[in-house]
C-alpha cells in the first residue's frame, strides 16, 4: 500500500479551472462547489478499478456509466495527473461530483476505486481510502 498511497498523494486533480492537491486547502474550490449548488464534493472516477490498468475504451465506457449513475448530482469533467515522472503515464479522467460525501463514497465503492479526493466544507482536499 505504501507505493500506491504515495502515488495518490503525489497527484494533482484538475476541474473547472482549478488544480488541487491532497492535504492542501483551496478556498476557490468552495466557491466552485457553491456555484454547483453544493457544500462538499469529491473527485470520483470509474477508470482503472482497484488501480489495475484498463484499456482506454474500457475506461471511457466506465466513466460514461458513472456519469449516468450520478446524473442527479452536478458534476464537472476533470482529470488526475501524477506529479512525478515515475507515474507520468497514469492520467485518469475524473468527475468533480458536487454531492454529499456519503454519496461520493458510494459511487467510489460501486466503481471499485481505491480512493477519492474529497473537498470538505473547510476547503481542505483530503484523500479518503475506499476499497483497500
Amino acid at each position: 500500500m505504501g507505493r500506491l498511497a504515495r502515488a495518490f498523494r503525489e497527484t494533482a486533480y484538475e476541474a473547472g479551472g482549478l488544480t488541487l492537491w491532497p492535504g492542501r486547502r483551496c478556498p476557490k474550490a468552495l466557491a466552485l462547489l457553491q456555484r454547483l449548488g453544493a457544500r462538499e464534493g469529491a473527485f470520483v472516477t470509474a477508470c482503472n478499478p482497484l488501480a489495475k490498468r484498463q484499456p482506454p475504451g474500457w475506461n471511457a465506457r466506465a466513466q460514461h456509466r458513472l456519469r449516468q449513475a450520478a446524473h442527479r448530482w452536478p458534476a464537472l469533467p476533470g482529470q488526475s495527473r501524477p506529479l512525478r515522472r515515475l507515474h507520468a503515464g497514469w492520467r485518469e479522467a475524473q468527475w468533480l461530483l458536487a454531492a454529499p460525501m456519503p454519496v461520493s463514497k458510494r459511487f467510489a465503492r460501486r466503481f471499485r476505486q481505491r480512493a477519492i479526493l474529497a473537498l470538505g466544507r473547510d476547503g481542505m482536499a483530503r484523500l479518503i481510502w475506499i476499497n483497500v
